[in-house]
């Protein structure tokens, strides 16, 4: 299964436009889905 990063730092974005008290929370998960991506490369 391909990672649509694109996809997923939209949808992280309009979370974050939607609740702004959870900012640490999705940087949290989106440092996890960037070391993801950055590991996966080959």
């Amino acid at each position: 299964m391909d990672i649509n990063a694109n996809e997923i730092l939209r949808n992280l974005v309009d979370e974050m436009l939607s609740d702004v008290e959870n900012i640490p929370e999705l940087l949290q998960g989106l440092s996890k889905i960037l070391s993801k991506i950055g590991s996966s490369k080959d």
